[in-house]
């Protein structure tokens, strides 16, 4: 899935980054420095031209002859459309079978779904069933029984030549790469923005770390945050995921002893900036007992009519978050333990645009019978004297519960 793909898209990014600066070397006339970038898109997925030979395309075939070539200058890249050009460019992925082609898309390749939707579209009129202008005598529609025509599972890709599917995949890798950058130097959440507050982190594993919220509903609110980025805590890998929950628990345990509760709520969003985090809002248990009624009856009501998702997802089934929502989809978790027993509901977020990002703060305030918190751009914190006392309070009431320093 697009979410797993950018969590060790990220990973892989990061070593590139560490283990290759070295290895910039100047180029053209002396004066640039080639960098070193993953042959990998925005969401994670390989891009296979830029992992072959040099004379071979993404399939480990051959470049077409130039008389197979469209001469057209609109189509400047493209192969034609005929048998003869077909076996001469030696275009194998043409006569790849559906079994190969859901092997590619597992292993990084497209959605073969998105992809027929999108030929049905280029095609208009001219889509006949299982026609596709390539193969003659075929019948309009097809039954079990005729062969499926793969070609409408194929991308524009497989109509590119060699070169022009380098160039393509190369600009989607630069750019890919540089949005990643930007992230990394950008995020909030990011240890290697120059900015991070790093006064605020309390605990760190190898994967995840702890820090304390500001400005939150609770002096002791914090929020659970993977070192790497990833969209979602959905989207992180099994290792992330571990210390995640291994946080979870120890916050569970440390709360439990100040005789609070706690809710833990993630708003997960689309797009290549979103990091996985999320919060955990300290709550007086019998405000922690009134939880699901609160949350299914708010998500009940925070989409439009036309919402094809149900409105609530129950999480407390084994598999919990990962097989509740599918990936890659932006979604709003709440979590909770009411009476010793786990809890916890989903919602499939419909329109991201929409959904507010303080929805789940807003129905804790909600909870509380106080007013959410109001972050206004601009508008200044407590100061960073006033957060590191009380990041170093909150690592103190933490420190017998912190399973990073007894590792």
């Amino acid at each position: 899935g697009g979410g797993a793909n950018q969590s060790a898209a990220a990973a892989l990014r990061a070593r590139l980054a560490g283990g290759l600066a070295s290895s910039a070397a100047s180029a053209g006339d002396g004066n640039r420095a080639t960098e070193v970038v993953a042959p990998l898109d925005s969401q994670g997925r390989r891009l296979h031209s830029l992992l072959g030979s040099a004379g071979d395309n993404a399939l480990g075939t051959k470049a077409p002859l130039k008389e197979d070539l469209v001469s057209n200058p609109k189509f400047r890249g493209k192969v034609k459309a005929t048998r003869r050009a077909e076996a001469s460019a030696g275009r194998v992925e043409e006569e790849m079978s559906v079994v190969e082609l859901a092997a590619r898309e597992r292993e990084g390749g497209q959605d073969m779904d998105e992809v027929f939707a999108r030929n049905v579209v280029r095609l208009g009129g001219r889509y006949k069933g299982a026609e596709f202008s390539g193969l003659t005598g075929s019948r309009a529609g097809f039954d079990e029984e005729e062969d499926v025509d793969t070609k409408m599972y194929q991308g524009t890709e497989a109509r590119m030549t060699q070169a022009k599917l380098r160039e393509k995949e190369r600009a989607s890798a630069v750019a890919a790469h540089q949005r990643y950058l930007a992230t990394m130097h950008q995020s909030p959440y990011s240890l290697e923005n120059p900015h991070f507050r790093h006064w605020l982190v309390c605990a760190r594993g190898e994967r995840a770390y702890l820090m304390l919220r500001t400005n939150g509903l609770h002096p002791l609110q914090a929020a659970v945050v993977a070192c790497e980025q990833a969209p979602s805590m959905r989207a992180v890998s099994e290792e992330v995921f571990a210390e995640v929950l291994q946080f979870k628990q120890a916050l569970r345990r440390c709360l439990g002893a100040q005789g609070l509760g706690c809710i833990f709520i993630e708003t997960a969003g689309r797009g290549g900036k979103a990091w996985a985090h999320l919060d955990c809002v300290p709550v007086p248990l019998e405000v922690e007992e009134d939880a699901p009624l609160y949350f299914k009856q708010a998500l009940s009501s925070c989409d439009e009519e036309w919402a094809t998702h149900k409105a609530s997802i129950d999480t407390t089934k084994p598999g919990g978050l990962r097989k509740a929502i599918p990936m890659g989809f932006p979604y709003f978790h709440a979590e909770w333990v009411p009476s010793g027993h786990g809890g916890g509901a989903a919602h499939v977020i419909e329109d991201p645009d929409k959904f507010p990002a303080n929805f789940g703060l807003g129905v804790v305030a909600g909870m509380l019978g106080v007013d959410p918190p109001r972050h206004t751009k601009g508008q200044g914190g407590p100061g960073r004297e006033a957060e590191r006392r009380a990041a170093e309070h909150f690592t103190n009431l933490f420190k017998p519960f912190d399973w990073t320093s007894q590792a």
